[in-house]
């Protein structure tokens, strides 16, 4: 009888332990984007967390932190999207992530005239300013 009763606080402990790993795991996803998309920047940005705003107003604090810094990401939330914009100044480009409702992350790369793009974004909530090329366009996953 003893030994059942061990047995069966092992057994106790083990299910514990195992149901807190699974909340452990979705609270680890409460930071992500939907379906658990990870909005990881890489670790030689400068990053700004700008919640819930507009791609005009990240713009605006973009053009301000590329005074200092080569590297910058800016992740907010607008309309429920997650967006992500990495600006890399050195390979004069802008990495634009948004990962809507459906969980699709949607990646816009644009190359050349960085400033230009954000300062056209100031005002027109995008970086397509006329005369400049467009962007490579693609789906990360689905």
């Amino acid at each position: 009888m003893k030994w059942a009763g061990i047995v069966g606080f092992v057994l106790f402990l083990a299910g514990l332990w195992l149901a807190l790993g699974q909340a452990k795991r979705f609270e680890d996803t409460a930071d992500r984007g939907p379906a658990g998309i990870e909005f990881v920047v890489p670790g030689d940005y400068t990053q700004l967390d700008l919640g819930e705003t507009t791609s005009r107003q990240a713009a605006k604090r973009l053009l301000r932190a590329i005074e200092t810094n080569d590297k910058v990401a800016a992740i907010f939330t607008c309309s429920g999207d997650r967006v992500q914009f990495l600006v890399n100044m050195r390979q004069n480009k802008i990495d634009e992530r948004v990962t809507g409702q459906s969980g699709t992350l949607q990646r816009a790369l644009w190359h050349g005239s960085v400033r230009e793009r954000l300062q056209w974004a100031e005002t027109h909530d995008d970086f397509a300013a006329p005369g400049l090329s467009p962007p490579e366009r693609r789906n990360a996953y689905h």
